[in-house]
């Protein structure tokens, strides 16, 4: 593993913050390669307790965009074409029949992921968690004022993100981070995405299942010690105000690369 050979880090020691965005690839190659529901959370899983078996790590899991929203990119003809290769099953499916079965693999993935982290699988240790950050569940993309997707949020191939898009995942992401589990944002609205909260004096951490006052399979799940984990964002993150406006370019571009960027983002492949 890099961590472990990385001078500049101090495996057992230093705080982690791992993201991960997956399941979109599946969902593209539904209609050429079946990949049952049961498969994705089977290696899904087998993903997530390697990163939940690294010390003083937080894993992100963020969920699958609505793929209603990714279909109607190919109004675009430059999407059209790049589509056609990347991802025909969402965006030019054989039937409306096969488009909402896509749907409902979705709906699927979407209800096993949750019902392994609610699970108390990962709820064992206090120095280490996985949650689902859930902002992509709702999100609407905005419109041009011609009633067309504003594709300035989307990369030249129309799938993944361009730097603006980025910079507003990220500052979506932060939000959700510093929401309870189970009270979370999952209507984003990318028109005010850089509305970026900060924690308080009364929560100066990233919410968690445990410090959200969730327990899961009380026999599974050890004695909470959450001073560990709470103590980490306390030391480190300004609690001054509660709310960031746009006014602070300077800042929020900051923020957005921090979240985007220096933290990660971790793209697993699950076949």
């Amino acid at each position: 593993m890099a961590m472990k050979t990385n001078r500049n880090i101090d495996f057992d020691n230093d705080w982690k913050l791992i993201t991960v965005f997956i399941g979109a690839n599946d969902l593209c190659k539904r209609c050429h390669v079946e990949t049952s529901p049961e498969s994705y959370i089977r290696n899904l899983k087998a993903t997530l307790d390697i990163l939940y078996s690294i010390p003083r790590t937080l894993v992100n899991l963020v969920e699958i965009m609505n793929v209603d929203q990714l279909r109607q990119l190919k109004k675009d003809p430059m999407c059209m074409m790049v589509q056609k290769l990347v991802c025909d099953c969402i965006s030019f499916p054989q039937s409306e029949e096969d488009f909402n079965h896509l749907q409902n693999t979705r709906e699927e993935f979407q209800k096993k992921t949750e019902e392994l982290l609610m699970s108390g699988v990962y709820e064992t240790r206090d120095d280490a968690a996985v949650v689902l950050q859930p902002f992509f569940r709702d999100v609407t993309i905005p419109l041009l004022d011609n009633g067309d997707m504003d594709m300035s949020y989307f990369a030249i191939d129309c799938f993944h993100m361009s730097k603006k898009g980025q910079s507003v995942m990220g500052i979506n992401l932060w939000n959700n981070m510093l929401e309870p589990v189970n009270n979370k944002t999952t209507k984003s609205d990318w028109t005010k995405a850089f509305q970026l909260k900060c924690p308080t004096k009364e929560s100066p951490f990233f919410y968690t299942h445990r410090n959200s006052g969730l327990r899961h399979r009380q026999s599974f799940v050890q004695k909470a010690d959450e001073n560990v984990t709470n103590t980490v964002l306390e030391k480190t993150l300004n609690q001054k105000t509660e709310m960031v406006s746009a006014d602070d370019t300077s800042f929020l571009q900051n923020i957005s690369i921090f979240v985007s960027s220096a933290i990660g983002m971790v793209i697993l492949g699950v076949a």
